[in-house]
Order: structure tokens, then C-alpha cells, then sequence
């Protein structure tokens, strides 16, 4: 079924919102019952043919719906991005370098605080090392008697 026989069959045009196909289906799936309408001989093909396109525009169009959604709002995000930017002219370009500077020396203090740190746990004392060398002489004696 083509897109077009689905908004024949609901009796759209092709701007339909997903609330007007809900409408129209509502209205012809009530025409168009068997239960309701027994003497229709071709009704529960038409029913059918009905319902199918009802399934595809709405989720035609509700896809549709969808990515306008995520278009108007990308569109506002990037437009509530660039009013700053404007407003603040080269302003905006200095504050921006006196934050880089600030953010880079906070890195190299960081940076030489880490190291200092490092470098006092990497040469352990005279005394940790006579101590761990005493614990492994100790350790060996005890398996030693076999």
C-alpha cells in the first residue's frame, strides 16, 4: 500500500497531523465496521485495508513529528548559544583566553603536586628497607625446616 492509498483511504492530504489521522480513522473505522454495518458486503476488507492505513501514517507521522521536534529544538539551542556570543563581542574572546590560562595553570599545579607526591612515595627510608629485608629474612627462616 502506497502512502498515498493511505491518505485516500482516510481521506487526508498529506499535511495531516497524527491527531487528524486519529480523527479520520475514529470516524471511517465507525463507517466502515462489519459489526456495525453487516449489510456492507466488502466491509471487513475495507476494515482491514483501514487499520493498515492507519498503521503506517501514524507511524509515518508520528516519525515525522519526531524529528521537527528535535529540528525547532536544535535550532533554539543553537540560537540561545549564539545570542551570548554576539552580545558580548570581543569581550567574550578575552574572558575566553583568561579562562584557558586559569584552567592551564591549574594543570601544571596539579601536575607538580602529583609529581612531588610520587617522587616521596618512590625512595622509601634506610629504615622501611632494613625492616622489609628483615620480614623476608624471617618469612624464609620459618620455611626453611622442611
Amino acid at each position: 500500500m502506497t502512502l498515498k492509498e493511505c491518505y485516500q483511504i482516510l481521506d487526508l492530504n498529506q499535511s495531516a497531523s497524527l491527531e487528524e489521522v486519529k480523527r479520520a480513522y475514529r470516524q471511517r473505522a465507525f463507517a466502515l465496521h462489519p459489526d456495525l454495518n453487516p449489510g456492507i458486503a466488502d466491509a471487513s476488507r475495507q476494515f482491514q485495508r483501514l487499520n493498515e492505513a492507519y498503521v503506517i501514517l501514524s507511524k509515518l507521522i508520528a516519525v515525522r513529528e519526531e524529528r521537527d521536534k528535535k529540528k525547532s529544538g536544535q535550532a533554539q539551542r543553537e540560537r540561545a548559544q549564539e545570542a551570548p556570543r554576539s552580545e558580548e563581542g570581543s569581550s567574550s574572546t578575552a574572558s575566553g583566553a583568561e579562562a584557558t590560562k586559569t584552567a592551564n595553570q591549574k594543570a601544571r599545579e596539579n601536575t607538580a603536586a602529583h609529581d612531588s607526591a610520587s617522587a616521596s612515595h618512590e625512595q622509601p627510608s634506610a629504615a622501611s628497607e632494613s625492616a622489609a629485608s628483615a620480614s623476608a629474612t624471617s618469612a624464609s627462616a620459618t620455611a626453611a625446616p622442611s
